[in-house]
């Protein structure tokens, strides 16, 4: 068990979110205050409307999100948190803000939201999956009533992984090491596109994890999660699921989460069984 979530002795199984450094945190903290006071700052211009302003910053951001799913290597990371985070900030600022209408916030959220989710995971790299974590967990906490979009997002862009035959559902290239029998894994040797492919899985993980110990799931998300595992589970998938020995983590998570998502549809009257 401990090997499996790369524990050592005395390790605690804790979200990321618990385990994460002093600095981290706050350097999260910093990043969401500077992104919420530029958009506030963009947003509120005297003697102007501000849902124009509001609709007007969001259609800039989303194009800019989007222009980074065409960039592969060239990814500048800097640049790509800061416009991840600013796109959040809008979202948590046009919810914060009393002035702003039902319809505004969900217009926001239609254009943001996807992008948000989808952008970092269409990358497909460990790096831009670590910068986009924190944003995503910063809306999960701030936009109670965003949490089943984002949850369904999340669970859907992973099932578009699996359709692609990435990371743990690509087939094992004939150079790498197999679980069984296979040589160890060199911490010290730069990943891999397949092995970064793995890792980005890992990350997922972890935080799908953290989401179901931390937040209250409702009966949406909790569907939204059983599809994602019944896909990720499904015949094909696990044909073409990696033998690479650095999956071994993620596959035992996949297989817990799995697992526990059972055991709540099994415990909830208000959750139906799927055929």
């Amino acid at each position: 068990y401990c090997a499996m979530n790369g524990m050592g002795p005395g390790q605690r199984n804790l979200p990321e979110i618990l385990e994460c450094s002093g600095f981290a945190y706050a350097s999260y903290m910093l990043a969401e205050s500077r992104a919420l006071g530029e958009v506030k700052g963009l947003c509120e211009v005297v003697d102007s409307n501000i849902d124009t302003n509001f609709l007007q910053l969001a259609s800039k951001i989303t194009n800019h999100l989007k222009s980074f799913s065409s960039r592969g290597d060239d990814l500048d990371e800097n640049e790509f948190s800061s416009v991840l985070y600013r796109a959040a900030a809008i979202l948590v600022n046009s919810w914060q803000h009393q002035t702003c209408s039902e319809q505004l916030r969900l217009q926001l959220s239609s254009r943001l939201l996807g992008p948000i989710v989808w952008v970092p995971i269409l990358l497909f790299t460990p790096n831009a999956v670590d910068v986009a974590i924190p944003v995503w967990r910063w809306l999960l906490t701030s936009i109670s009533p965003l949490k089943d979009q984002v949850i369904h997002e999340l669970c859907a862009a992973w099932r578009s992984t699996v359709n692609a035959r990435l990371g743990l559902f690509a087939p094992t290239p004939e150079e790498s090491p197999r679980i069984a029998g296979a040589a160890s894994v060199n911490p010290a040797t730069k990943p891999n596109v397949h092995e970064q492919g793995i890792l980005v899985h890992g990350s997922l993980l972890m935080f799908l994890f953290e989401v179901l110990h931390i937040h209250t799931v409702t009966q949406q998300s909790t569907h939204s999660f059983l599809w994602m595992c019944l896909r990720s589970l499904s015949d094909s998938a696990i044909a073409n699921m990696t033998q690479h020995p650095l999956s071994v983590a993620a596959r035992f998570r996949l297989l817990i989460l799995s697992l526990l998502l059972c055991d709540s549809v099994h415990e909830s009257p208000h959750i139906p069984a799927f055929a």
